[in-house]
């Protein structure tokens, strides 16, 4: 089935059939229009910054050394030129163009900022940048954007909340997705008294949604000792669940072939009990996605599926959830992201200042 934005109820189910879609290539984020969400802000990228020492050391370590500095002056050379084309151009965020992404320049970009960040910021990993909605960011936090590193709970939760102030709350139907945090599905899943959950969360409420996004953190039974703690378990995945519909969509970026899916059960299980009828039925449906190409990106892609599938939800085009069809970029994802939080730290510092 289609689902589709009418103008008068909102997403509904629609029998159009669905028309076939070309291969895309997208980071998520270059699905909403963040001139609307973001300060202005100079993003600035300083000589210092981009200065390389040479390696003092001998051999064929020092060539390869030296190689790999090489690429990196050049990327650093053409992230200048890229930046000053894109403030020309009047582009708020990195471009998405697959043809001008290089992946050093946008690793390096990524490191730069974030030394900028924590430079910005006196104290510890545990200091606070600026709060956005409900979410607090602290410069811990941004560590986890870096290249090779895992995306936290708190992460997730920022890109949600950025998506739920700026993209749906203005909008006449936004109200019919709700975005759940990491930590909700969490409670979700392993509170230990499950009848305690009416009174814990708001489930009637969400009983009256069309489409609820769930961060979903595989965490071994066994290893489950804290729900409060915000960086535990092995793997993140994206649950849809469609009321409409009662099929819980899983967009996982690391999908094998005849993996333990116990806790998708269970979480299908627990919100059939506390949102659906005794006699209706959860039904769990694995969705086609881009798969990552390594063992650090699935809190990203986590994100990159959520911005594109809400994009698509109140588009006002029919959409069936299919991300079959989109080649994803999670490197070109970070820095967008790394640049979301340095343009509202910098935001967060000048209203300090004054």
């Amino acid at each position: 089935m289609l689902y589709v934005l009418n103008p008068y109820k909102g997403l509904c189910l629609s029998s159009e059939k669905c028309p076939k879609m070309d291969l895309i290539y997208s980071d998520g984020l270059d699905q909403f229009d963040w001139l609307l969400a973001l300060p202005e802000v100079e993003i600035t990228t300083t000589s210092a910054e981009l200065a390389v020492e040479l390696p003092k050391k001998k051999g064929k370590e020092a060539r390869k050394e030296r190689k790999e500095l090489r690429k990196l002056r050049k990327a650093s050379q053409l992230a200048a030129v890229l930046h000053a084309k894109s403030s020309r151009d009047g582009n708020i965020l990195s471009p998405p163009s697959d043809e001008e992404f290089n992946p050093y320049v946008a690793k390096k970009r990524i490191k730069d900022l974030h030394l900028q960040i924590i430079r910005s910021a006196k104290g510890e990993g545990d200091t606070k940048l600026f709060k956005c909605g409900l979410v607090d960011i602290y410069k811990l936090d941004v560590l986890y954007l870096l290249p090779e590193e895992w995306l936290n709970d708190n992460n997730i939760s920022f890109m949600y909340e950025m998506i739920v102030t700026h993209f749906l709350k203005e909008h006449d139907f936004g109200f019919h997705i709700q975005l759940l945090f990491p930590a909700i599905t969490q409670l979700i899943l392993h509170f230990p008294i499950e009848e305690d959950l009416q009174s814990i969360l708001p489930m009637k409420d969400l009983a009256k949604l069309r489409v609820i996004f769930l961060p979903f953190n595989f965490i071994d039974e066994n290893d489950y000792a804290d729900l409060e703690n915000a960086n535990n378990g092995d793997h993140w995945a994206l649950c849809v669940l469609s009321m409409v519909e009662k099929k819980l969509f899983v967009y996982d970026s690391m999908a094998m072939e005849g993996e333990d899916d116990a806790l998708l059960h269970k979480l299908a299980q627990r919100l059939q009990k506390t949102l659906f009828k005794p006699n209706e039925k959860i039904t769990i449906v694995k969705m086609k996605c881009d798969q990552q190409q390594n063992f650090d990106d699935c809190g990203v892609f986590l994100i990159m599926f959520s911005c594109f599938l809400i994009a698509q939800l109140v588009s006002g085009e029919p959409t069936d959830l299919s991300v079959a069809h989109v080649k994803f970029n999670p490197l070109l994802a970070r820095l967008k992201i790394m640049e979301i939080v340095y343009k509202l730290s910098q935001e967060n510092n000048g209203q300090l200042e004054n």
